[in-house]
């Protein structure tokens, strides 16, 4: 069942993927779910605490997240307080 997020201060989509399991932050960021958020946000390097997110089921993965040629990649921008 999916779940919803609130980032927090010094989060990445990057580590926030780890956190959940994922290998790649474009799991979540291109799930249909994050729609909205994807269109507030659309650098994911630049998430800002107080947005929330929904982190997909493992098996609801979009098969273009999965299959990434440097095998799974973070954002390296930063987030603000």
């Amino acid at each position: 069942m999916p779940i919803t997020y609130t980032v927090r201060s010094g989060d990445t989509l990057g580590k926030i993927a780890g956190k959940h399991g994922f290998k790649d932050y474009r799991e979540i960021y291109d799930h249909p779910a994050n729609a909205i958020f994807k269109a507030k946000r659309p650098n994911p390097g630049l998430i800002y605490p107080g947005d929330v997110i929904v982190i997909p089921d493992k098996g609801a993965r979009l098969p273009s997240a999965t299959s990434t040629a440097s095998g799974g990649t973070s954002p390296t921008g930063a987030t603000r307080s």
